[in-house]
């Protein structure tokens, strides 16, 4: 695992860090979420390809969230807090006439152990969101947002 070295070289709190994907990275940011939950202490999704496989990411989100009411979810030393922003572009192209993005916020939303932000750029394209994700996850990650 990359981040024992990353400690090694550098000054990190283990318990303050912020994990950001955008696309395809957006959907390993997930992934993360549902199943090493405990790595990071924020998880940032931008446009995340909930498409692939055919929508596994949100059969991942069905499964880590019986797990959280499972297990009490609020019980936890704390809750974990994802922030998903999605970009015009992704609304439009959700396939099948769904929006996955909102199906996502639907499975984690009914969990107490998720604190779930949400922002829409209806205006940006899949690529022209960087920007300004990257911007909301810096205030997200200083608690700003």
């Amino acid at each position: 695992m990359i981040l024992p070295e990353l400690a090694r070289c550098l000054p990190l709190a283990r318990n303050d860090l912020t994990l950001y994907g955008h696309s395809l990275g957006g959907l390993f940011t997930l992934h993360m979420l549902f199943t090493r939950p405990k790595l990071f202490a924020r998880f940032s999704a931008a446009d995340p390809s909930l498409w692939w496989n055919d929508g596994e990411a949100l059969r991942e989100a069905a499964a880590f969230a019986g797990g959280l009411s499972a297990g009490g979810g609020a019980a936890q030393e704390r809750a974990l807090r994802l922030l998903v922003e999605s970009s015009g572009a992704l609304r439009r192209d959700s396939g099948a006439g769904l929006n996955k993005v909102e199906d996502l916020q639907a499975v984690l939303a009914r969990f107490a152990g998720v604190a779930l932000d949400s922002r829409s750029y209806p205006e940006e394209s899949h690529i022209s969101l960087l920007p300004p994700s990257i911007a909301d996850t810096i205030r997200f990650h200083l608690g700003q947002l």
